[in-house]
C-alpha cells in the first residue's frame, strides 16, 4: 500500500499542473451532475419498494387510493353568495389542471340542491346548508370559518404527474384573485409531503452554509500556526460538490435523513485536510517543499486511509437497515468522506508545490498556546499509561450505566413531529384535523382467485365484525362485503349469484374503493387516532386473530399495510436496525484493523469506541431525545467517527515502537503528536456537526446535538482512553511474545 502512496507522491511532485488540472476538470463535470439531484420524500423514503411490503403498499396506492388532495377555504362569511361564487369560480379553476379527475365541495351540493343555480342571497345559502346530510357537511365544511375541496386524481398516477398536480394547486392559490378576508392554501397529506420537500431544499443549502460557515470560524482560531490555513476548508466545499455530482449522476435523492449527511461529511472529511496539511507542516520543516509533499503523501496517506476506512466501515453497517433513506445516508456520507479524503490527500501536496508552501516558523500567541497543550497531552497521557486500570474502569462503569438507560428511549416514527412547526401545510394539516377530528385508518389487503365468492365475503364480514366488537379503539369497518349488506337490506348475500346481483347494483365510484377486479380488495378500519407505538400494539393483535382465530379461505391471504402500518412497523426496524448497526461496525472495523495490523494492538480503537457508545445513551436519555430513523444510526456513526480518532493515535504510536521507543515513550510521543491534530480537527468536526442544531427539522437538530456530544466524547475517548488501552495491550502483546 505504501509504494501506491509513493507513486502518487512522485506523480504530484513530477506534474502538479497536470493533476491540478485533472483535478479541475472533475470539479467542473460534478457541476453539471450536481443539477439532477432530486428532493424526495413520501412512502419511498421510509419503505423499499421493491420488498414485499413496499410492493405490498405499492399495490394497495395504485388500485385503491386516488391522489386525494384537499384545498382549504378560510374565511368567516361561507353563506356570503360572493364567497359562493368565489369558490365555485375556485373550483372551476381546479377542474382545469392536468390529470385532476373530480373536484367536489360544499358548493357542488347546494348548487345540485338549488336545480344547478347559484344561490342569490344568504338566507337561502344558510337553508340549504342546514338540508346537508350531516356527515357530508362536517366533512366538507368542518368548521363555520373553514371549507375543503376535495380534488381527486387517477389511481396509480406517477410521480412526476402527481408532483405536477399539487405544484399547480400551490401555484393558484397564490395568484387566484380571492375576496378580502378569504385564504386558500392546499391542505392535506400530499401538500405536507410537497412542503416538506420545498422546506428540505432550503435547509440542505443552510446547513451546508453554516457548516462551512462555523468551520471557516474554528480554523481562524484553532488552525492559526499553519499558513494557508484556510485550504481544507476550500477542500471540503470542492468535495460537496463532487459528491452532489455523484448524487445526481446515480440518481440518489435527498431525503429528510439525507440532508444530515452533508454536515456529518463535512466534519469528518474536514479532519482528513487537517492531519495532512499539519503533517505537510511538520515535513516542510525538514525538508524543501517537494521531498516535504512526497514525504506527506508517502507517510500519511496510508494511516489516514486506514482510519478513513473504518469510518467508512461504520457507515456501511448502516446499510443493514431496511429503511431507504437512512441507507442513503450512509451512502452519501461513505462516498463524501472518502472524496474528502482523495481531494486531500491529492490536492493539498500539489497546491503546496505550485503556492510554494512555506512552513510558519512562528506559530503565534494561539499556535505557542497549542504546543503547551501538546506538551500537557504527554505528561497526562504517560501517567494514564501508568497506570492504566484506573481510567479504564472509571469509564467503562460510565458505558455500562449508558448501556442500561438506553434501553428506556423511546422510539419517534411521526413524521409531523420532525418538521418545521411553523411549516404551512402542517399548520393548514392541524387546523383541519382540529375541525374535523383527527382519525386513522387501518387497512386488510385481501388477495384470492375469486373475492366475490361466498366463503370470502363472510369471512371478511365476520373479520370486520369482530375486530369492531372487540376493538374498543376501532370506531368502523368497510368493505366489499359491508356494501353488499348496505345494498342488500342488511343481509349478507346467501349465493355466489345472489353476490354478483347485489354487487353490480352497487355504484363503481362507491365499490372501486374497496375492491379491484376479482382478485384484490381491501378492509378498512376507521380508528380514533392514535400513535404509531399504540397502532404496532393493535396490528399486532389483529394479526394474531387473523392467524389463530378468524383465519381466511384457503387460496386467501390477508396482510396489513397502510400508512399506520408503515410507520408501525419502522418502531422494529430502528430498533433492530440500531443493535444490528453496532454490532455490525464494531465486527467490521476489527476485522478490518485485524488485517492491516494483525497483532492484538489492533483491538486498541475498538474498546473506547465501544464505550463512547454507552456515554451516548446517557445524553440522550439525560436531554429526552428519543430514537428516530436518523439518531437511531447514532451508534453506527460514532464508531465510524470515534475510530479516526483512535486509529490515528494507535498508528503513530506503533510508529514510535517501530523506531525503537519504548512503551512509554511512544504513548507520550503519539498522544503529544497526534493528540493536539485531533483535538483541532475534532473541534473543527464540531463546528460542521453543530451546524445540524441550527436545522428547522427537529429530527435533524436532535441528531445534530448528539453527534456534536458524540464527537466530544471521541475527543476524550482518543485523548484519556487510548493511552490505558495501549498500554494494557502492548503489555498483553509482549508477554504473548516472550511465551512464543
Amino acid at each position: 500500500m505504501r509504494r501506491v502512496y509513493e507513486a502518487l507522491g512522485k506523480v504530484i511532485v513530477e506534474k502538479p499542473r497536470f493533476v491540478l488540472i485533472v483535478c479541475l476538470l472533475v470539479l467542473l463535470f460534478s457541476f453539471y451532475g450536481m443539477f439532477s439531484v432530486s428532493m424526495s420524500s413520501g412512502n419511498d423514503t421510509y419503505v423499499d419498494p421493491h420488498s414485499e411490503r413496499g410492493m405490498l403498499l405499492n399495490d394497495y396506492q395504485s388500485f385503491f387510493t386516488s391522489s386525494a388532495l384537499l384545498v382549504n377555504v378560510q374565511t368567516d362569511g361561507i353563506t356570503n353568495p360572493e364567497i359562493i361564487a368565489f369558490i365555485a369560480r375556485l373550483e372551476d379553476e381546479i377542474r382545469g389542471v392536468e390529470h385532476v379527475t373530480m373536484v367536489y365541495g360544499i358548493v357542488d351540493i347546494i348548487t345540485l340542491m338549488n336545480k344547478g343555480l347559484l344561490p342569490s342571497s344568504s338566507s337561502e345559502i344558510r337553508e340549504l346548508i342546514e338540508q346537508v346530510p350531516a356527515d357530508t357537511r362536517n366533512s366538507l365544511l368542518p368548521s363555520g370559518m373553514m371549507t375543503l375541496i376535495s380534488v381527486q386524481t387517477a389511481p396509480g398516477l406517477s410521480d412526476m404527474a402527481s408532483q405536477a398536480v399539487i405544484d399547480n394547486l400551490f401555484s393558484l392559490a397564490d395568484t387566484i384573485d380571492a375576496p378580502p378576508g378569504v385564504m386558500v392554501s392546499p391542505a392535506g397529506n400530499a401538500a405536507f409531503e410537497a412542503e416538506m420537500e420545498l422546506e428540505m431544499g432550503k435547509d440542505t443549502g443552510r446547513l451546508i452554509g453554516m457548516a462551512m460557515l462555523l468551520m471557516f470560524l474554528a480554523i481562524t482560531v484553532l488552525f492559526a500556526g499553519v499558513r494557508f490555513r484556510y485550504m481544507p476548508v476550500g477542500i471540503v466545499f470542492a468535495a460537496i460538490i463532487i459528491t452532489f455530482g455523484i448524487m445526481g449522476f446515480a440518481a440518489i435523492p435527498v431525503s429528510m435523513v439525507v440532508i444530515a449527511a452533508f454536515p456529518v461529511m463535512i466534519g469528518i472529511g474536514i479532519d482528513y485536510s487537517i492531519q495532512i496539511q499539519s503533517r505537510l507542516q511538520e515535513e516542510a520543516l525538514k525538508y524543501p517543499i517537494k521531498e516535504a509533499a512526497y514525504q506527506t503523501v508517502a507517510q500519511v496517506g496510508p494511516s489516514v486511509l486506514i482510519a478513513m476506512c473504518s469510518t467508512i466501515c461504520g457507515f456501511i453497517a448502516m446499510l443493514i437497515t431496511d429503511i431507504p433513506m437512512t441507507r442513503d445516508f450512509a451512502i452519501i456520507c461513505a462516498i463524501g468522506i472518502f472524496i474528502c479524503y482523495l481531494t486531500a490527500i491529492v490536492v493539498i501536496p500539489t497546491l503546496a508545490i505550485l503556492l510554494d508552501f512555506k512552513p510558519k516558523t512562528d506559530p503565534g500567541f494561539l499556535g505557542r498556546k497549542m504546543h503547551a497543550y501538546e506538551r500537557w497531552l504527554a505528561t497526562l497521557s504517560r501517567a494514564i499509561a501508568k497506570r492504566p486500570a484506573f481510567i479504564f474502569v472509571i469509564f467503562a462503569v460510565v458505558a455500562f450505566v449508558g448501556f442500561q438507560v438506553d434501553m428506556n428511549i423511546p422510539v419517534n416514527t411521526d413524521e409531523a413531529s420532525f418538521v418545521p412547526p411553523d411549516m404551512p401545510a402542517l399548520v393548514d394539516l392541524k387546523k383541519v384535523e382540529r375541525a374535523m377530528g383527527s382519525s386513522s385508518t387501518m387497512t386488510v389487503f385481501v388477495k384470492g382467485d375469486n373475492i366475490l365468492s361466498t366463503d370470502v365475503i363472510e369471512w371478511m364480514d365476520e373479520f370486520g365484525a369482530f375486530q369492531r366488537d372487540t376493538k374498543d379503539i376501532i370506531t368502523g369497518v368497510t368493505s366489499i362485503a359491508t356494501l353488499l349488506r348496505q345494498y342488500n337490506n342488511g343481509v349478507l348475500p346467501a349465493s355466489d349469484a345472489e353476490v354478483e346481483s347485489v354487487f353490480a347494483s352497487i355504484p363503481s365510484d362507491v365499490s372501486k374503493r374497496y375492491i379491484y377486479g376479482n382478485m384484490n380488495a381491501v378492509i378498512e378500519f376507521s380508528m380514533s387516532s392514535i400513535s404509531s407505538n399504540v397502532g404496532k400494539s393493535y396490528i399486532e393483535d389483529m394479526q394474531s386473530d387473523l392467524a389463530y382465530f378468524i383465519t381466511p379461505p384457503p387460496g386467501v391471504s390477508a396482510s396489513f399495510t397502510g400508512q399506520l402500518e408503515m410507520f408501525s412497523s419502522i418502531i422494529d426496524q430502528i430498533l433492530e436496525g440500531k443493535e444490528m448497526s453496532i454490532l455490525g461496525a464494531i465486527v467490521l472495523i476489527t476485522v478490518f484493523l485485524l488485517l492491516v495490523c494483525r497483532r492484538i494492538i489492533a483491538f486498541a480503537p475498538i474498546v473506547p469506541i465501544f464505550m463512547i457508545v454507552g456515554w451516548n445513551g446517557i445524553v440522550m436519555y439525560a436531554f429526552n431525545i428519543e430514537y428516530t430513523i436518523i439518531t437511531a444510526m447514532l451508534g453506527s456513526l460514532t464508531i465510524g467517527v470515534a475510530s479516526e480518532y483512535t486509529i490515528m493515535i494507535m498508528e503513530r504510536f506503533n510508529e514510535e515502537r517501530g523506531k525503537g521507543l519504548e512503551k512509554l515513550e511512544a504513548i507520550q510521543e503519539a498522544v503529544q503528536k497526534v493528540g493536539g491534530a485531533v483535538t483541532i480537527s475534532g473541534l473543527v468536526t464540531v463546528s460542521g456537526f453543530s451546524a445540524l442544531t441550527f436545522s428547522s427539522f427537529n429530527i435533524l437538530s436532535n441528531f445534530g446535538l448528539v453527534t456534536v456530544l458524540t464527537v466530544s466524547f471521541s475527543i476524550v475517548g482518543a485523548i484519556l482512553v487510548m493511552p490505558a488501552i495501549l498500554s494494557i495491550l502492548d503489555d498483553i502483546e509482549h508477554r504473548h511474545d516472550k511465551k512464543t
